[in-house]
């Protein structure tokens, strides 16, 4: 798909109850799943951005949306200890490349 132009914060509402769907996201921007990803990403180095767990799209937390923040703050923790345990047996065998 051909990109339109570049996703911003402000794409994002503040509030669960506000939250905007992925397919709307990838529809006005002209991006697939891939691409959305992608920008997410980038914009989630700097802001809290999460998604609802019921599908209804993505959002800003607001002090109402404690629970869904910390859903958020979950899940990312546990891709990361994945990922760490993912590169375990990689970093054992370049330690026995290095050591020889």
């Amino acid at each position: 798909m051909q990109e339109l132009s570049i996703i911003t914060i402000e794409d994002f509402p503040y509030g669960k109850e506000n939250a905007i769907s992925k397919n709307t996201l990838m529809s006005k921007y002209r991006l697939n799943y891939k691409g959305l990803k992608k920008y997410l990403g980038i914009l989630r180095n700097d802001y809290s951005i999460c998604y609802s767990q019921d599908g209804t799209g993505y959002y800003r937390p607001t002090e109402k949306d404690i629970e869904g923040l910390r859903q958020y703050i979950k899940q990312e923790t546990l891709k990361a200890e994945t990922i760490k345990k993912r590169i375990k047996a990689s970093e054992r065998l370049l330690s026995q490349f290095e050591t020889k």
